[in-house]
């Protein structure tokens, strides 16, 4: 879906900046739909970093490598980062009810540009995406 780009400047307006994901700073951000097929509307487009948007894709829902269960990912728009994470964005650690699937979805291992699918992730940001 194509999103104009009035409303491409608001969203990013919105995120001051930041990924709306894991809240990296200073990368640039394209928009993301946080549920695929929902709209064009604001209140379903996050501003993300490329890798972020990558890796979310169309998902919405990811397996959680702790317990194995699929669990929704983090919303931007309905969850709050404090309760889905702990630590500062850059070595941030899941919280319960699934959050280390989003953490680690990306698999970043230290290079948030490649994503390695180890599921660590690197000293340079978390790969937000938190699940609840």
């Amino acid at each position: 879906m194509a999103v104009s780009a009035r409303t491409a400047r608001s969203v990013k307006r919105r995120a001051r900046g930041r990924c709306e994901y894991c809240q990296i700073y200073g990368w640039q951000l394209s928009i993301d739909h946080i549920i695929p097929g929902g709209g064009d509307g604001s209140e379903n487009l996050a501003a993300a970093c490329f890798p972020c948007n990558r890796l979310k894709w169309f998902r919405t829902h990811a397996e959680d490598p702790l317990t194995g269960e699929i669990v929704r990912l983090f919303d931007p728009r309905a969850d709050h980062w404090s309760e889905h994470f702990t630590g500062a964005p850059a070595e941030c650690s899941g919280l319960g009810d699934g959050a280390e699937a989003s953490r680690r979805l990306s698999g970043a291992g230290g290079d948030r540009g490649q994503g390695t699918g180890t599921g660590e992730v690197g000293a340079d940001g978390c790969d937000g995406l938190g699940a609840r």
